[in-house]
C-alpha cells in the first residue's frame, strides 16, 4: 500500500512476477481528492419541487450519511472517466473495448459522447460482460469499477478499480497507473496481476 496520492513509480515490472505478462492486471485504488483541483464546476446537484412536508422527510430517509466525502458531482466524474479512457488509449493504443461500471446514473446529466463511442460499454456490473467479451476471443479489454459518490444519497466508497485483460496491453497499463495523469486523483492501493481461470 502506498501513502496517500503516493503511486507506485518505483515499481518494477519484474516486481510483479512473470505472471504480468500474461495479460491481467488490476490496479485498486480510492479517489482521494478531486480530479480537477482548484477549478470551480456547477455542483449540478438538482432537487425536485418539494412543498409538503412529508415530502422533504421521505426526501432526508435517503440520504446516506458516510465518512467518504463527495468530491464529485456527477458532470464530474463522467469527464474524468473521459480524461481516463483517453489517457488509457495513449498508454494502451491496443484496447478494443472499456467497460465502465455506471450504476445509478443520474438522468438530468448527459452521458459525454466519448463514452458513448463503439468501444466503450457502459454497465451495472461489468464482471459478466467482460467475462462473455473474453470467452468470445476478444481481448486488450479494460475494465473500470467504480463507487464514486456523487451526492449525498450515494453508498459509494469513492473505490476505483481498473484492470486489463490482454497482454499487449499490460505494459502500457504499468505506466499509465505510474504516470497517467487522471490517475493522480487516485490512492493506489495495489496493482497485482491476476491469474485468469
Amino acid at each position: 500500500m502506498t501513502a496517500i496520492g503516493m503511486r507506485p513509480l518505483a515499481l518494477k515490472n519484474s516486481e510483479l512476477g512473470p505472471e504480468w505478462q500474461l495479460g491481467s492486471l488490476r490496479m485498486t485504488g480510492r479517489l482521494f481528492r478531486s480530479p480537477f483541483p482548484g477549478q470551480v464546476y456547477k455542483s449540478n446537484l438538482l432537487m425536485g419541487p418539494l412543498t409538503r412536508p412529508h415530502e422533504y422527510a421521505a426526501v432526508a430517509e435517503l440520504e446516506h450519511v458516510s465518512a467518504t466525502p463527495v468530491l464529485v458531482s456527477p458532470w464530474q466524474r463522467d469527464a474524468w472517466f473521459v480524461e481516463l479512457l483517453v489517457s488509457a488509449r495513449q498508454y494502451m493504443p491496443t484496447l478494443s473495448l472499456t467497460v465502465f461500471r455506471m450504476g445509478g446514473r443520474n438522468p438530468r446529466v448527459q452521458l459525454p459522447r466519448e463514452l458513448l463511442d463503439e468501444s466503450v460499454l457502459l454497465a451495472h456490473d461489468p464482471r459478466p460482460v467482460v467475462a462473455r467479451t473474453l470467452a468470445s476471443g476478444r481481448t486488450e479489454v479494460m475494465e473500470i469499477w467504480q463507487d464514486i459518490r456523487t451526492d449525498g444519497m450515494d453508498r459509494g466508497e469513492n473505490t476505483v478499480v481498473v484492470t486489463i485483460h490482454g497482454p499487449r496491453s499490460a505494459p502500457g497499463f504499468i505506466e499509465f497507473v505510474r504516470q497517467g495523469r487522471p490517475l493522480a486523483a487516485v490512492e493506489v492501493r495495489s496493482l497485482v496481476p491476476l491469474m485468469e481461470a
